[in-house]
């Protein structure tokens, strides 16, 4: 009786040990290497302790000859390392721990923003602007989950805006010196939202 209830805590001690080795994460910290995540070696999170230039939202917001939203200026700004640290740990926290990212590529999500409003033309230009959706995720909210948009507030634009930095927008090293207003009103709530950022 004794043995058989070892063995059973035993089995339950290796089930645990193996779900919380597969919450673990290595925080690397190297100023010669890139601030990245790598799900393959251990959930490695590696920072440099460097600051990074991005693209962050400034104002004004501007409109076309009718009078419409159409877009909101951007600033090319540096941001804290904090920010950094924020970014790799959020995609450690989709991909690593919630496993909810299985497809990155911005095909599948296309049709959802074009659904939202987000014009084709701009469609055209995400992969120039975000790597893939993953990065469109952390940086500006937008998921994609089972055929749905949906929001994740764990991002690096809602964690800089806690802390007053401004809102970023782009993953690219490249400056993009508007932000379509609809992108911006479907993550973040619209123009009531953007005066109380800018």
């Amino acid at each position: 009786m004794i043995q058989a209830m070892v063995q059973i805590l035993n089995l339950y001690e290796t089930v645990i040990r193996a779900n919380v080795d597969a919450l673990r994460f290595r925080l690397i910290f190297d100023p010669t290497a890139r601030d990245q995540y790598a799900p393959a070696d251990d959930n490695a999170i590696t920072i440099t302790g460097n600051q990074d230039f991005a693209n962050l939202i400034t104002s004004p917001v501007l409109t076309n000859a009718f009078g419409e939203l159409v877009g909101v200026s951007t600033q090319w700004i540096q941001m804290p390392v904090s920010s950094n640290l924020k970014h790799e740990f959020g995609h450690y926290l989709r991909i690593g721990l919630e496993g909810i990212v299985n497809d990155a590529a911005f095909l599948a999500i296309g049709p959802a923003l074009f659904a939202h409003g987000i014009s084709g033309d701009y469609l055209a230009h995400l992969a120039d602007i975000w790597d893939d959706s993953e990065e469109l995720t952390e940086i500006f909210s937008i998921a994609f989950v089972n055929g749905q948009l949906v929001y994740d507030r764990l991002n690096q634009s809602d964690f800089n805006m806690l802390g007053g930095v401004l809102c970023r927008y782009s993953h690219r090293n490249s400056a993009f010196p508007v932000v379509p207003y609809r992108l911006f009103d479907i993550s973040f709530g619209g123009e009531e939202e953007l005066c109380c950022l800018l």
